[in-house]
């Protein structure tokens, strides 16, 4: 990649973010003030990573949960996540750059309104499949993060064992 496409990715990742924090933090604040009170936060359609729900066996009050949700600024706010992923898998900006500051605000928020998500995928006939951007880009970066987590475990484990020190060995006769 030449230097001038380099910047003008760093240039663009900037600008992602500073959407990110003057664009979606606001609105995602002005949601959850909006429906703080309004929902009873039913958790009866449990996360599962594959944004599809069969919609004829959900619960009363989680068709409810969602449809004040959407009627309260969700779908305004995923669908700013939609745009704000498609510039980052589709290489405008340097998504590497971004992840840092953000990806785990992203990731919470897609698993915690994934309802709405896989209702709004699920009605849609494939060709139309919404916030394919938006998914992919989670995919990406729930990954990153479940692996970065394991290696911060793994790292832990490695140093308990080496602080047990150097065991001594007693070695069969004629060793």
């Amino acid at each position: 990649m030449s230097i001038k496409n380099q910047r003008a990715a760093a240039r663009k990742s900037t600008e992602m973010l500073y959407i990110f924090a003057t664009v979606f933090l606001p609105s995602l604040n002005e949601y959850q003030k909006k429906i703080k009170g309004k929902i009873k936060q039913t958790d009866t359609v449990k996360f599962n990573g594959e944004f599809h729900v069969d919609i004829d066996n959900i619960e009363k009050d989680a068709i409810i949960e969602a449809l004040t949700k959407e009627k309260n600024g969700l779908t305004d706010i995923l669908n700013q996540l939609e745009y704000f992923s498609a510039c980052l898998v589709h290489g405008v900006a340097d998504e590497e750059m971004v992840f840092s500051p953000i990806a785990t605000t992203f990731c919470d928020f897609i698993e915690r309104e994934h309802l709405l998500i896989s209702i709004h995928r699920s009605k849609s006939d494939s060709s139309t499949n919404y916030y394919n951007n938006m998914l992919k880009l989670y995919k990406i970066w729930s990954h990153r993060i479940q692996e970065s987590d394991i290696k911060k475990k793994q790292d832990s484990l490695n140093q308990k064992l080496s602080d047990l020190g150097v065991k001594d060995e007693v070695k069969p006769i004629g060793f």
